[in-house]
């Protein structure tokens, strides 16, 4: 059957708006490094530095995917919710900008989301998440025809978080597995596999095609305290995952076979901010393309070198 569409990817839509800072701000606010957390409208005013942010950007960790792969020529479109405030709007005029297809309803109450990320000298990004309207993604929100359309659908833990976003999700897969269309997830965050371990386990061996993680995230959903453990236990339910491991690189693991890729050299790490969901358009760029897993890692390998090279996620 031919598709129309690559990769159809459902996400929280958020802005992000980034702070350089350093660990004792962190200390201070009681942010472990490198974690995400989701916040409400009280804490955000309470937790936002007394200081300049730089240029707002748009972010959200599945928009940023298909975003990039939007920009290595792959067809996308993305379902996310957004208000109509005039944040949402420059969120949209992005989406299209970057080539990326998006027709979800906006609500006329509430917020558009909002990511603070604090960045570390080390570029480490810590995020604390007020979420808006983004968690009232509902089944409503479903494209039916564009999931028939798609090749992939690429979905991210995140989104565990809203009851009605969770809904979405298992109707949306029931549809993709009715029309065979592969199924993608990212885990997201391991403070977030932790609390949702027994289900992102079972979602991983019922109904995930190709699973993306880290190295922290792997053994949060494992529950071990090394990758070549995780490695061993998820080949157990998945036949085709890959485990990315910062500068050490990334491993891939298809049908049985392993596959390594070195990471990228960098000359300085600037922002870790969406290095994951750049690896992640990289190698689904590369294997809709009917690219090796080799070459799929090598382009993912490279694409995050590249992002973490500036601020922002894109």
């Amino acid at each position: 059957m031919t598709r129309a569409l690559d990769v159809l990817g459902i996400g929280n839509a958020v802005v992000d708006i980034i702070y350089s800072v350093g660990d004792k701000e962190l200390d201070e606010r009681d942010l472990t490094k490198g974690s995400m957390q989701l916040i409400d409208a009280a804490t955000a005013a309470e937790v936002k530095p007394d200081k300049k942010s730089l240029p707002l950007l748009f972010g959200g960790s599945i928009a940023n995917t298909v975003c990039h792969i939007a920009k290595l020529g792959g067809s996308v479109h993305f379902i996310g919710k957004l208000a109509t405030d005039s944040i949402g709007s420059q969120y949209i005029d992005d989406l299209k900008a970057s080539g990326v297809g998006f027709d979800t309803a906006r609500l006329a109450t509430g917020t558009t989301g909002r990511c603070f990320v604090f960045v570390t000298p080390d570029g480490q990004r810590t995020m604390c998440t007020h979420l808006g309207v983004s968690d009232k993604l509902a089944t409503v929100d479903i494209d039916v025809q564009a999931i028939k359309k798609s090749k992939i659908l690429l979905i991210e833990g995140y989104l565990w978080s809203a009851p009605s976003a969770k809904e979405l999700i298992l109707e949306s897969v029931a549809i993709a597995q009715a029309n065979q269309t592969l199924i993608a997830f990212s885990l997201s965050d391991p403070f977030l596999v932790a609390a949702f371990r027994s289900e992102f386990w079972n979602f991983v061996e019922k109904d995930v095609d190709i699973l993306f993680g880290n190295e922290l995230e792997a053994r949060a959903l494992c529950g071990t305290n090394s990758v070549d453990e995780s490695i061993g236990q998820l080949a157990q339910i998945t036949d085709h995952f890959i485990i990315t491991q910062g500068e050490t690189g990334s491993v891939a693991v298809v049908q049985g076979e392993t596959f390594r890729c070195s990471a990228t050299p960098v000359e300085r790490v600037v922002d870790t901010t969406g290095a994951g969901d750049s690896f992640a358009a990289g190698y689904l760029f590369g294997f809709v393309e009917r690219r090796s897993t080799a070459e799929s890692l090598a382009i993912a390998s490279n694409l995050a070198a590249d992002t973490v090279g500036h601020f922002g996620g894109r």
